[in-house]
């Protein structure tokens, strides 16, 4: 099984200021460990800018993957983001990425709408355009970035999806998949049959896309530390992939509702923090729908016993978050996930 590791990027506070000790200090150790990519998150909340964050990461590291993880298609103009994916890749040697969607805190914490499915297909094709041919005609204007046109690798774009809509427009378009839809069977199944048909519908060979999978995740010593760490993760996924309705997702019936009650409550201003969201998953008894649909939650044992039962069913290929060390005696979860989980899951 291959895994990104999802790695914040808080300032660290010291009697000087502020630096980016913690951060490098934890790319670092990722890369070592054999982690196969290391994301960033695209907040304007409580990290580093995400690309001055990566770029940083790509001269601490040799081996690991880079990119953002996940950014959006509406804060970064199209030209102005596949610059900044094109300097990653070349500032790292080659191994850039990106992850994409249609916005959600990011997006709304800055007072804009997501981009509609349409608006994420057109900004799509010409970000893929200019890193590739460093041409693009995105609405009515001419987009260049010419450098690009020399540069000898294109930059890997996955589109992320959740919905039908986006899983069939991500198998027509994309070079690879995000799948945030969740990790039922029921769901993985249906997930990789919604991708593949808009491969075949565009005349592509399924077989060809490079396939990851979301897991809300957290690890500790026992189950309880786990869940306290992927908490925020949790209500975020269970705000974001339901907020637009239900069709086509598998979900309870009776849970429509409360679904409906979380999104409405939902905080985005507490995004990224574990103190309104949180409670509330909780109070509306979504905890535990959450953690089997979206999670990867527990003890080292627990966590590779889950990703043995995923790749048993399809997902091979896994996304997950690490954690500072937080709660008092807690290791850092990027020691415990390249500890006591890749090599037993390799």
């Amino acid at each position: 099984m291959k895994i990104t590791v999802r790695v914040s990027a808080p300032p660290t506070a010291g009697p000087d200021g502020f630096t980016a000790a913690s951060f490098i200090d934890r790319v670092e150790r990722a890369d070592a460990y054999g982690f196969d990519r290391i994301s960033v998150g695209d907040t304007q909340l409580n990290n580093l800018e995400c690309f001055s964050a990566l770029n940083l990461a790509a001269t601490r590291t040799s081996k690991a993957g880079l990119g953002p993880g996940v950014t959006n298609a509406v804060t970064r103009d199209v030209g102005v983001m596949a610059n900044a994916l094109g300097s990653l890749d070349v500032v790292s040697g080659g191994r850039a990425f990106c992850l994409i969607a249609r916005g959600d805190g990011a997006v709304r914490n800055a007072g804009l709408k997501p981009a509609s499915v349409a608006e994420m297909r057109g900004y799509f094709l010409a970000l893929k355009s200019l890193l590739r041919t460093g041409h693009a005609e995105y609405g009515e204007r001419t987009v260049r970035l010419p450098w690009m046109a020399k540069h000898q690798h294109a930059v890997p774009l996955y589109m992320v999806a959740e919905g039908p809509r986006m899983l069939r427009m991500a198998g027509e378009i994309a070079d690879g998949v995000f799948v945030g839809a969740g990790l039922t069977e029921m769901v993985v199944r249906e997930s990789l049959d919604t991708i593949h048909a808009g491969a075949r519908d565009a005349g592509r060979d399924p077989a060809e896309l490079d396939i990851w999978w979301d897991t809300r995740s957290g690890i500790g010593p026992t189950w309880e530390d786990g869940l306290h760490r992927a908490k925020e993760s949790l209500a975020s996924i269970g705000n974001h992939a339901f907020r637009a309705g239900f069709e086509g997702k598998h979900v309870p019936e009776e849970l429509h509702d409360v679904l409906r009650d979380y999104a409405r409550r939902f905080d985005y201003s507490e995004k990224g923090t574990s103190a309104q969201n949180g409670p509330l998953m909780e109070e509306l008894g979504l905890t535990d729908y959450f953690v089997e649909r979206f999670g990867a939650v527990g003890t080292p044992e627990q966590v590779v016993e889950r990703l043995r039962h995923l790749e048993s069913i399809g997902v091979t290929q896994v996304s997950m978050a690490s954690h500072d060390r937080g709660l008092a005696g807690v290791p850092d979860s990027i020691e415990l996930l390249g500890e006591q989980v890749l090599p037993y899951v390799r």
